[in-house]
């Protein structure tokens, strides 16, 4: 589900936890101010509802059966001054984050290190936020392994440029599946590898915005660090894109090659149908298990 190259280029909202935004984020770019995306965002927002209430206005003394329009029913929205205050330290984070974004260490991030980074009224905020999402969402916590021992990942960086962390035993097994892929002219790059719960917090944060305030739409998207399989640390979750990086398309190539070929590389589809949390089909998101992996494989095969 949702990568920190910084979420400041594009955005399309896809069906799933979160991971699918990843597809978008290209390289960071400073000619797209970060607190004018969030600014902008809401106030289009804002005025596409006011816009909304106006035709609906209209529909009353002019009905027209051509035109339907959907009004919000969201029950778990933020009010406007925590909105603004999520606004604020969004952009405060994405300044002191900078440095480490070229790097993608900005993906290591951790919830102690995102307090540290904050003040005690904006880690307030941002406490408050996570409780509230915790209680409405119905994201199952993942069983899994979390340990954030920086030693145990390493840099990746794809033909693309892009620099990720991937786990140090899945990195061979992820650089010959995306040679695989090209030695057989299918072109894949890597939209997200692992987040620590830090970095997955921010995305929380970040895309508040981006559905004026509802969490409950937000969560359709964005996995909370409990549900994330991107912040486990005993597998690693890899969201494949095209070579431009936008999102796999259902049907296409690419999500056919990898079912014909991710398993030989130690690779499962996680969210092949809706599950009972419900996440939607996800065919980027692909899990590399450490007991499927091609040397485990080849272990295998020599005894």
């Amino acid at each position: 589900m949702v990568s920190f190259s910084s979420p400041a280029k594009s955005l399309s909202k896809t069906r799933g936890t979160g991971e699918a935004v990843m597809y978008r984020f290209l390289q960071f770019d400073k000619s797209f101010p970060l607190r004018s995306v969030l600014l902008v965002s809401r106030h289009l927002t804002m005025a596409l509802a006011l816009l909304t209430s106006l035709v609906m206005g209209c529909e009353a003394s002019q009905p027209s059966p051509d035109i339907t329009l959907e009004v919000s029913s969201c029950t778990s929205r933020v009010d406007a001054r925590t909105l603004d205050a999520v606004a604020a330290l969004v952009y405060d984070l994405d300044s002191l984050l900078e440095p480490r974004m070229a790097s993608g260490e900005a993906s290591l991030l951790t919830i102690p290190e995102l307090q540290h980074l904050l003040s005690d009224e904006q880690w307030e905020v941002v406490a408050g936020l996570l409780d509230r999402a915790n209680t409405i969402s119905e994201q199952e916590p993942l069983s899994c392994d979390r340990t954030e021992d920086r030693d145990r990942f390493v840099a990746l960086t794809t033909d693309q440029g892009r620099s990720f962390f991937v786990l140090t035993d899945a990195r061979a097994d992820v650089q010959q599946l995306l040679a695989a892929a090209t030695a057989d002219n299918v072109v894949l790059t890597i939209a997200s590898a692992h987040r620590n719960a830090g970095y997955q917090l921010f995305l929380l944060l970040f895309y508040l915005a981006q559905y004026d305030g509802c969490l409950e739409e937000e969560l359709e998207l964005i996995a909370l660090p409990r549900a994330s399989e991107h912040v486990c640390s005993d597998r690693q979750a890899i969201d494949f894109a095209t070579a431009e990086g936008t999102t796999l398309p259902e049907g296409g190539r690419e999500v056919a090659w990898l079912t014909e070929h991710a398993a030989d590389f130690g690779f499962t589809l996680t969210y092949p149908t809706t599950s009972d949390a419900g996440i939607g089909s996800e065919p980027w998101h692909w899990c590399w298990h450490p007991a499927n992996s091609s040397s485990a494989s080849n272990q295998l095969d020599e005894e």
